[in-house]
């Protein structure tokens, strides 16, 4: 400690005194100093902030964990890349410790003062400076580059002190859409049980790559409570095993920054193919004395159609003849005995042909007879058709002949016969006529030939 005194100076008592090779950095480094303040910003009366969500003192603490004051500026937050969505600015941000100065550069130069905005405070727990800078670009901004360099509107931060200089990752600022219509929506499905099902799904084109998730009966889907749902890496809607309760309206929502697009509802109906229940078991005969009939029956449901599934094929009922034997005093003396319904016995031969060209033929209940109460015949026992195969050909007036007996078809016999030998005679007969005949005619139309020529004249002259 030295103590001034006018005219000298002197230490205090019991204080060395300093050496003189000890004066000369002192005074340098406060000229430095005074020629540094105006480069810092104004420090503001009020009481600095408090570090917002991301910015508390375990961040800054652990960034500058080993970091001595001497060292050149350290980020303590990264900028990160940024869309500007419809007409909204994109915002990135920069925060560096032990830095005089932050400040963003954008494709090689420096953006318009008025789009940064930059703060200080010093941080509670560490008490180290820091420093933060905040970039709005806008959508005119970002589109006008885009169309001249493949790479876009590219940012990067520098942090400089009078220890160096730190430069940030380079981020990218793009704008943001969404297209209104999917690539790939959902479409209704119809599947049996427990079949694989893929309701696909390609969103909409955008930027950043939309992500897709899926709502049934318009609400999210809670994977966790649905183990059998899965999403392919293509935003497709996988069901390993379709149920009846995983019927219903499918819709997929695609959503990233920009907007959000809903596609249309896709009905998935899992329909079930009915199948018969057992057999019930028969019921009691109807009929206590005598001839009757018992019962027994199935449902479709095992399982019941549902959703438009195939329904059962068959019979859902099905009935037998059954008999009780009589008691004793219903049988009038005689001895009782089981009810035996009729049979027909096998039909008669044909009978001959009559008159109208009809035979007939018929059947007896006898094989065996109603006996003891039981049930006669169902049917016909008489039947007659028109006779065919040439057995009646009506004669003059109203004779018939039948060729089934053994005489009529004798004396046809006969008669062609007859006829037959009655043409060759008269054939005989005739044939040596016209042969005579045709021998006179050309022998006199030869021998007036013969007259008329010129042969003829010579020789009579």
């Amino acid at each position: 400690m030295v103590k001034w005194v006018q005219g000298e100076r002197r230490p205090l008592p019991g204080s060395p005194c300093p050496p003189q090779q000890h004066l000369l950095p002192l005074l340098l480094l406060m000229l430095l100093l005074l020629a540094a303040a105006p480069l810092l910003p104004p420090v503001s009366a009020e009481p600095a902030p408090q570090p917002g969500p991301g910015e508390g003192s375990e961040e800054a603490g652990g960034g500058l964990t080993g970091v001595t004051d001497d060292s050149p500026p350290v980020f303590l937050e990264q900028p990160q890349d940024a869309y500007v969505i419809k007409n909204k600015p994109a915002s990135i941000t920069c925060r560096a410790a032990h830095a005089l100065k932050v400040h963003f550069k954008c494709n090689g130069g420096v953006p318009a003062p008025n789009t940064e905005t930059e703060s200080a405070f010093v941080d509670p727990m560490t008490g180290v400076r820091v420093m933060e800078v905040q970039l709005q670009v806008e959508k005119s901004v970002v589109e006008g580059v885009g169309d001249q360099d493949e790479a876009g509107y590219t940012c990067h931060c520098v942090a400089w002190s009078s220890r160096g200089q730190t430069i940030s990752r380079t981020v990218k600022v793009a704008t943001a859409y969404l297209r209104r219509y999917f690539e790939e929506p959902p479409y209704s499905q119809s599947v049996p049980l427990e079949q694989h099902v893929e309701l696909r799904c390609l969103p909409p084109l955008g930027r950043p790559q939309p992500t897709s998730t899926w709502h049934k009966d318009n609400l999210p889907i809670d994977f966790n409570l649905h183990p059998s749902y899965k999403i392919s890496s293509e935003g497709s809607l996988l069901i390993l095993s379709a149920r009846p309760e995983d019927s219903g309206n499918y819709t997929c929502v695609a959503d990233n920054v920009a907007a959000k697009r809903v596609s249309d509802p896709a009905l998935l109906k899992v329909y079930v193919d009915g199948a018969w229940s057992s057999w019930s078991s028969w019921t009691s005969c109807s009929s206590r004395c005598g001839r009757g009939t018992q019962r027994r029956s199935r449902t479709c449901s095992a399982p019941t159609p549902l959703n438009g599934g195939a329904a059962c094929q068959g019979l859902a009922v099905q009935r037998t003849d059954c008999s009780h034997l009589c008691p004793g005093g219903d049988c009038q003396d005689e001895p009782c005995e089981e009810a035996v319904d009729g049979s027909w016995a096998s039909w008669s031969s044909w009978s001959t042909c009559g008159p109208d060209c009809r035979h007939h033929r018929q059947r007896s209940c006898s094989a065996p007879s109603p006996q003891h109460g039981g049930r006669y015949c169902s049917g016909d026992d008489f039947t007659s058709s028109n006779c065919t195969g040439g057995m009646c050909r009506s004669g003059r007036g109203s004779s018939v002949k039948m060729y089934g007996d053994k005489s009529t078809t004798e004396e046809a016999t006969a008669a062609a016969v007859q006829q037959d030998i009655t043409l060759i005679v008269v054939l005989a007969v005739l044939v040596p006529l016209v042969l005579l005949l045709l021998v006179v005619v050309f022998r006199k139309f030869n021998r007036k030939d013969r007259h008329d020529g010129p042969l003829y004249e010579i020789a009579a002259s």
